[in-house]
């Protein structure tokens, strides 16, 4: 009954009996692999509710999935190791000549996953183009647009995707990463018969008022990277530096910041800053 059974199944398919046994247990391992990845994904969308947390733990179930998928598939179809070995690098060298920019891709998502040079959620910039990482997939990393309008330094709405192999090629400026706070300037332009003096006095009041909120974090942030880099302040405290140009005397304010609170930070500042000028007499905007 069996041999009628295989000789009718060859027939239609023109599969070897060994031929159908492999189809077969190839499809059973991926339909196992598929309700696992399945029912853990599930498990982890119910129990855990950060949603960072969430995605990173349902990336390392994809792939660990897709890889165990790969490995089984090439197990059952390939007959002893030396054979395995033999068509791996048989595979391995097809595909670096005819897919050269997805096989730079996957080796950049290795380096990207061994090396950390960003993390999803990070705020990066690479070629002149700023985006919070919001995944990062076998092949290219996805960010959400920021700075869409200049100098506005927030989110557009819109998506960017980059191959992962731009990590061999470009440089890449994470804000997010170390010290986790970045440098803002805001430059307030006086008349030089103007009291600049004072202007550097309400200047400083702003910005250590604005500081304030965020001081030990940032001493606290600092502190935990240097154990990682070679990354140290001094002084951490607003300076305000005085530069004459013609007629004009730029003042410019240099303050920490947290990345994603620069445009509410800057809008805050100017807004107490008016407030503290508007009653002075012998300060001359310009």
């Amino acid at each position: 009954m069996n041999s009628f059974f295989e000789e009718s199944v060859e027939t239609i398919t023109a599969l070897t009996p060994e031929s159908m046994y492999r189809t077969g247990g190839s499809i059973a391992a991926l339909i196992a692999l598929f309700l696992t990845r399945l029912i853990i994904n599930y498990i982890i969308r119910r129990r855990i509710k950060d949603v960072k947390k969430r995605y990173n733990w349902h990336k390392t179930v994809n792939y660990t999935v897709l890889i165990m998928s790969l490995l089984m598939i090439s197990r059952i179809w390939i007959t002893g190791l030396s054979s395995f070995i033999n068509f791996l690098g048989l595979v391995g060298a097809g595909l670096v000549i005819a897919l050269r920019e997805p096989v730079q891709s996957l080796f950049g998502l290795i380096f990207i996953l061994w090396r950390k040079p960003y993390s999803v959620g990070d705020r990066i910039e690479v070629a002149n183009k700023m985006g919070d990482v919001v995944d990062i997939g076998f092949f290219r990393t996805t960010l959400l647009e920021v700075e869409g309008f200049k100098g506005v330094e927030q989110s557009s709405g819109r998506l960017m995707e980059v191959p992962n192999n731009f990590v061999f090629s470009h440089l890449i400026f994470n804000s997010s990463q170390g010290f986790d706070f970045i440098w803002n300037e805001i430059t307030l332009r006086l008349s030089v018969k103007s009291d600049w003096k004072k202007g550097i006095e309400i200047l400083e009041k702003v910005g250590q008022r604005s500081y304030m909120n965020f001081k030990e974090d940032a001493r606290s942030k600092l502190n935990s990277a240097g154990d990682k880099f070679l990354i140290f302040y001094h002084n951490f405290d607003p300076k305000v530096y005085l530069k004459i140009k013609r007629d004009t005397a730029f003042l410019t304010l240099r303050f920490l910041c947290p990345p994603r609170q620069k445009r509410d930070i800057e809008d805050r500042f100017w807004k107490e800053l008016l407030d503290e000028l508007s009653n002075e007499k012998n300060i001359e905007l310009k």
